[in-house]
């Protein structure tokens, strides 16, 4: 019991102290340059609708005109049991 204790004491002790002193160690023994510059990530736009027929077209009308590049961005559109 005393065993299992312990080891308990030692695991919420890493959690809470140890990993971020792992952290500051290995960032000391191998640091990582700072990437700059612009970056813009892939974005992926999901809808789920239902019965949404006169409003849809309004909607990716609304989205197409983002103003964010075209190549990195993806419209899912989700339907299941409607309808229109």
């Amino acid at each position: 019991m005393r065993t299992a204790f312990w080891f308990a004491t030692a695991v919420v002790l890493y959690a809470y102290v140890g990993y971020a002193a792992c952290l500051w160690i290995y960032s000391r023994v191998r640091p990582q340059p700072l990437r700059r510059g612009s970056y813009l990530p892939f974005v992926s736009v999901v809808m789920v609708v239902r019965d949404e027929e006169a409003t849809l077209a309004g909607k990716l009308r609304n989205l197409t005109g983002l103003d964010y590049p075209p190549a990195k961005l993806e419209f899912v559109v989700v339907s299941d049991g409607s309808r229109d």
